[in-house]
């Protein structure tokens, strides 16, 4: 996708993991099922090394358009 086009995208949080293993985990299953996503961590968390607590969270993002499609997978068991 080109970044004029990406440009235009609404990203939503489709998913708030505790950490970043579980963040990847997450967008695994979004990759497989072909919803486009990025990993957006906690940046004063990056910074400082946080691993647990409020600043180690990782929100995995969706485009606005396939928020529900990932809701549904991300809610089925597995």
């Amino acid at each position: 996708m080109e970044d004029r086009e990406q440009s235009h995208i609404e990203w939503v949080t489709a998913y708030t993991a505790q950490n970043l293993p579980e963040a990847y985990i997450v967008a695994g299953r979004l990759k497989n099922a072909g919803i486009a996503h990025f990993i957006k961590p906690d940046s004063f968390g990056q910074v400082y090394g946080f691993t647990v607590g409020i600043h180690s969270r990782v929100d995995v993002l969706v485009s606005e358009d396939d928020y529900e499609r990932a809701a549904d997978i991300l809610s089925e068991e597995g």
